[in-house]
This record gives C-alpha cells, sequence and structure tokens, in this order.
C-alpha cells in the first residue's frame, strides 16, 4: 500500500535463521578497564546533577524511577527538556532520542503545533469537564475516518486498560471466556495478559509473581506463526467453556522481534471466523505508525476489536479502542468499561490535533520522515559529540527509504493548513 513505513516483509524463517547464527556468536563485552575509564569517567564529570536526583529519588520512589524504560546504568538521567528529536538532562548535556517515550511521540517531543493547542485549550475551558464535549465526537469520528473499522471508539487511560475492555467486551459478545495469545506478545500488565511474556512458551514462569494462578486460567498461549497449533487449541478450547477471541500484535509478538508470514493475520481471521471467536489487534505499538490506517491497512485484515495506546494523542495520556458498531451496541447495556476522565478536552482535542498533523501532506510519508530523521542524525553524529539515548528494539521487517524530495513540509505549513481546519 502507498504512505507506508514499511517498504519489505521478509521472510521470517530467514530472519529466525539469522538470530540463531547472531546469537551463537561470542559474547563481546567492554573491558573493566574501558568501563572505569571511558563510560564512568563520562557519568562522574558530566551527569552529577542526574546522580544527586536519582539518589534522592530513590528515598520515595521505588527503584527510583515511575518507568522502567528510564533505568540505565550506572544510574538513570535526570532529564530537564525533551524537544523534537533531542532530549537535555539537567547537568546540559543534550542527546539524541532514539527512544522517544517508548514510541508514542510520533511527532516528535513538544510538538509545537499540539502545544499551542494545549495552553489555548487550557486558558479557554480547562483541561477536564467531567461530560460530553465536542472533543470526544472529533476525536472518535477522525480516528474511524482512518480506521474505518473502528466504528466505535471509547477513550481510556492506558493500552493496558484498553485490552481489559476488549477482552471483556469479546466474553460478552461471544458468550465464551477463553482468550489466546501469542506466546511473547505484550498486551499490558494486567493480571490476565501476564501470561507468555517476553519468550514464547514461557507462560507462567517469568514475571507472573504475585498474581493468582485463577487469574490466568482461562488465557491459553500458541507458538508464533503457528497457525496449526492456533487450530488445536481453538478446538481444545470448545471442550473448555469456548474462545472468547484471538490478540495479536500484527507485525508479530513483541513488536515484531518475534517475526510472522505476511500472511498470517489473514490466517487468524480465517480460522476465528471458523469456530467463532473475535479477532482483536493490539496496535498500541503499529496504530499510525505502520500507516495512518494502521497495520490493518497495510495487511489488509479487519479485525473485530482495535486497541490503541499513548499514540493516539502523540505522548499526551490517553489510550482507547474498541471496533466494529454490531458488537459494541449490541452489548453495551450489559458492559462495564469505565474512563475515569471522561470528559478530559485536553487529552481528546490533542489527539484531534495530532491525527489531523499527521494526515497533512507534511506527514503522509512515514518513510520520507525515517530517511530525514536518520540523515539528521547523520549529520549531528558526524558534527557534534552529542550522545544517542538507548533505543527499543524495533522489527527486522522494518525498513524505511523515500525518493520524493517534495513530501518535506515545514511547521508553518502545518499550522497553516490546521488553522484553514478550524475556519471549516
Amino acid at each position: 500500500m502507498n504512505n507506508c513505513a514499511i517498504s519489505r516483509w521478509d521472510d521470517p524463517n530467514e530472519i529466525n535463521a539469522r538470530l540463531k547464527e547472531l546469537t551463537g556468536q561470542p559474547i563481546w563485552e567492554v573491558t573493566d578497564e574501558y568501563y572505569k575509564d571511558v563510560i564512568m569517567k563520562y557519568y562522574d564529570e558530566k551527569c552529577t546533577a542526574s546522580r544527586a536526583v536519582y539518589e534522592q529519588s530513590q528515598k520515595y520512589i521505588p527503584g527510583g524511577v515511575q518507568h522502567n524504560l528510564a533505568f540505565n546504568k550506572p544510574f538513570p538521567m535526570c532529564m530537564a527538556k525533551a524537544e523534537g528529536a533531542y532530549l537535555y538532562d539537567k547537568d546540559g548535556n543534550k542527546y539524541i532520542d532514539f527512544l522517544q517515550a517508548g514510541g508514542p511521540t510520533i511527532l516528535g517531543s513538544n510538538y509545537p503545533v499540539i502545544r499551542e493547542k494545549v495552553i489555548e485549550l487550557l486558558n479557554e475551558c480547562g483541561p477536564v469537564t467531567g461530560l460530553l464535549h465536542e472533543s470526544e465526537m472529533l476525536i472518535a469520528r477522525e480516528i474511524n475516518k482512518h480506521m474505518p473499522n473502528v466504528e466505535m471508539f471509547r477513550m481510556l487511560g492506558s493500552g493496558t486498560e484498553s485490552v481489559m475492555a476488549s477482552l471483556r467486551i469479546a466474553r460478552i459478545a461471544t458468550g465464551n471466556k477463553r482468550i489466546i495469545k501469542i506466546g511473547g506478545a505484550y498486551h499490558g500488565w494486567s493480571d490476565q495478559m501476564v501470561y507468555g511474556l517476553k519468550i514464547p512458551g514461557s507462560r507462567a514462569l517469568l514475571e507472573s509473581h504475585g498474581i493468582p494462578r485463577g487469574a490466568y486460567s482461562t488465557t491459553d498461549e500458541v507458538r508464533p506463526n503457528d497457525l496449526d497449533m492456533l487450530e488445536r487449541m481453538l478446538k481444545r478450547n470448545k471442550l473448555l467453556g469456548g474462545t472468547a477471541a484471538v490478540i495479536l500484535e500484527p507485525v508479530g509478538p513483541e513488536s515484531g522481534t518475534r517475526p510472522v508470514a505476511h500472511d498470517y493475520n489473514k490466517g487468524v481471521r480465517e480460522l476465528c471466523d471458523k469456530y467463532g471467536a473475535l479477532m482483536i489487534f493490539d496496535e498500541v505499538v503499529t496504530g499510525f505508525r505502520v500507516a495512518l490506517s494502521g497495520a490493518q491497512g497495510y495487511f489488509d485484515v479487519v479485525p473485530d476489536l482495535t486497541i490503541f495506546g499513548k499514540i493516539v494523542a502523540g505522548g499526551y495520556p490517553s489510550a482507547g479502542g474498541v471496533g466494529e458498531r454490531d458488537v459494541i451496541q449490541h452489548h453495551i447495556h450489559r458492559l462495564f468499561v469505565r474512563f475515569d476522565a471522561a470528559g478530559d478536552v485536553q487529552t481528546q482535542v490533542i489527539v484531534t490535533v495530532t491525527k489531523r498533523c499527521i494526515e497533512h501532506e507534511a506527514f503522509r510519508c512515514l518513510r520520507c520522515l525515517t530517511r530525514n530523521s536518520a540523515t539528521s542524525i547523520a549529520r549531528s553524529a558526524a558534527t557534534s559529540s552529542t550522545s544517542p539515548t538507548a533505543s527499543t528494539p524495533c522489527s527486522p521487517n522494518f525498513s524505511g527509504i523515500c525518493s520524493d524530495p517534495n513530501l518535506s513540509k515545514s511547521t508553518n505549513d502545518v499550522q497553516n493548513v490546521w488553522h484553514n481546519w478550524e475556519q471549516e
């Protein structure tokens, strides 16, 4: 499809063979001398303010940080500013931000158009009304515009909440209770989904401490890219209360680090239809990144329910999902799904602004953004001592190139288009 961030899709068997060869190589480590004389020297001399904040934070915050992504050896860097593609720490050091808050800041940090709209909104309305606001309709309509399969949208607070809501909907709609997930996939940290994390086949062995076994007694796990195993599980579940849904990351578990075949999702769709289970696409990672139409647009697969994370508001606190009107409307009277920030005008307006900025011509080719970002990073690395932050793994299936130089537009162009939208 056009305007997609994926330019090719590699065979998962080839990828896994290369990964096996790579992981079979000797482990290379820095020497103790290099760690002491180079790495620790940098932290000791240039990150004293970060160290001081971290030492204090350990007294009041478990582990000293509020999110595990923030922890870096020998201690977390304390950031004072995030802007565009860069981070600035308390000591004034500048870093190239490959992390981008774990992924949601798709337009870069503190994007001017969105920031100005937030300030305007706070001055005129305030952050929350607690009741209906026009922005609630605008965000749902904007998401439906790009993902027609998401006919009904419910705002939620996180991807974890969105998963919980989708599973509840699936159980009500089908009358079945079991949920099948793909081994290694991450679908938030609710009790029923902390099962088979990171390593396929691990089930409840790794990170399910503190969770009663009964919490995931109706959760099943199958191998990635194995349609035969999925069908066997669906058949077995007919004797155990039936399967309410199959939930999956469409590019493969753990953000595509467990790759699947290009036609895998279509195979899952056929099996769900055959056995009466709903298909849930977890697009927390892929939504509006793979394409504006998400992974469901790229793979040309229609899920019954869709999950989004903080990407919907470019990093501001938000998430949401659901899907087909028939599935939702027929069971809404039996469904208890609550969003405590009802009437959260700030977030909902931000979502609409973010989607329109991405939709604008300046952002309609994500491959162009990838190329421009890579070029900027390469130039910066060649001309300065700017340091990159740690990056998260990305799918080996993803690559990006674009040959159209006319797709790059300035921020002023985007601002002008937004002002035109407001007049409509």
